[in-house]
């Protein structure tokens, strides 16, 4: 479980540090100590996906 939003939030703290990180949690309701946990539902990958375009301002598929 959560393997891709994981994947998201290291992503975004790779790319843009903790501002980012934090704008994604902001943006998708998942905090990175949540991700692990969290399901890879479509509709939390599509969520996380578009916050990271938002974020980091490039496209991303997880």
């Amino acid at each position: 479980m959560g393997e891709k939003l994981v994947k998201a939030f290291e992503m975004a703290q790779k790319d843009g540090g903790a501002k980012a990180s934090l704008r994604l949690t902001m943006i998708t309701g998942i905090s990175v100590f949540l991700a692990p946990t969290a399901p890879d539902t479509a509709e939390n990958l599509a969520k996380a996906e578009q916050a990271l375009k938002e974020v980091l301002g490039k496209d991303v598929k997880l």
